[in-house]
C-alpha cells in the first residue's frame, strides 16, 4: 500500500497504475502449471501438492456429483501458496517501474505505453496458466488528461478512477478517500456489532 501511494504521489507526467482482477482466478488456474510451479520452487512438495491435487477431486451438491480438476480448493491451507507459485512468473517479468502482487491482487505502474503494452502481453501468458482478465473490474488510476486520450486508444476497457476517489487491498490511496473509507468501516462496525455481543468473547474478538 505504502510503495503503490509513494509511486501516485511522485509518479512523474506520463505515468499511471493498473489495478488487474482475474475471474474466479482460485478456482480457474490449471493444476498442471500449478504442478510445474512447485517443482521449480520446492521440488521436495511435489509429492504432497500431487496426493492433494493429483486427480479430480470429487464434489457433491445434493444427490449430484462433481468433479474439480481446476484450481486450488476453497478452505485449503495451502492453496493461497500454491497459487501465488504459479502466478509469481506474472509479476517476476513484469519490467514496469512499480510491480505489486497479494494473492490475486496485482498492481502495475509505469508510463502508459509501457503499461498497455505489458497487459496484453501478462494478459495472454495469464491465459496460458487458464486465468482471464475480468476488464470490468479492472481499473487504471491517476491518468491526465493527455495519457487519458492514449489510453482510450489502447482498447483496454478498464475503470478509469481518480486517485483521491481510488482504493487498493481495501484501503484508500489518496488522503482525501481516508475520510470516507472510515466512515463506511464504522457504519459496517455498528451492522456487526449486534451480532459480535451475541457470541462468545474470544470468538466475537477474532471475527
Amino acid at each position: 500500500m505504502h510503495a503503490v501511494r509513494f509511486f501516485l504521489d511522485h509518479k512523474a507526467d506520463g505515468q499511471a497504475f493498473v489495478k488487474l482482477d482475474f475471474t474466479n482466478a482460485f478456482n480457474s488456474v490449471r493444476r498442471d502449471c500449478m504442478w510445474e510451479a512447485v517443482a521449480l520452487a520446492c521440488l521436495a512438495l511435489l509429492p504432497f501438492v500431487l496426493a492433494a491435487y493429483g486427480a479430480p477431486s470429487r464434489l457433491w451438491l445434493g444427490d449430484k456429483t462433481l468433479w474439480s480438476g481446476e484450481g486450488v480448493q476453497q478452505g485449503d491451507p495451502l492453496g493461497p501458496l500454491l497459487f501465488c507459485l504459479t502466478i509469481h512468473p506474472l509479476l517476476s517479468e513484469g519490467g514496469c517501474d512499480i510491480v505489486t502482487g497479494y494473492l490475486d491482487d496485482i498492481g502495475l505502474g509505469d508510463q502508459v505505453p509501457r503499461l498497455v503494452e505489458r497487459i496484453q502481453a501478462l494478459e495472454v501468458q495469464a491465459s496460458a496458466m487458464g486465468l482471464s482478465l475480468n476488464h470490468d473490474k479492472c481499473e487504471v488510476i491517476g491518468l491526465g488528461p493527455s495519457e487519458l486520450v492514449q489510453w482510450q486508444s489502447s482498447g483496454l476497457r478498464f475503470a478509469v478512477t481518480n486517485t483521491r476517489d481510488a482504493s487498493f487491498l481495501g484501503a484508500p490511496l489518496g488522503k482525501e478517500g481516508v475520510d470516507a473509507a472510515l466512515l463506511a468501516n464504522g457504519e459496517l462496525l455498528e451492522v456487526i456489532k449486534p451480532r459480535l455481543a451475541r457470541m462468545a468473547a474470544h470468538e466475537a474478538f477474532f471475527c
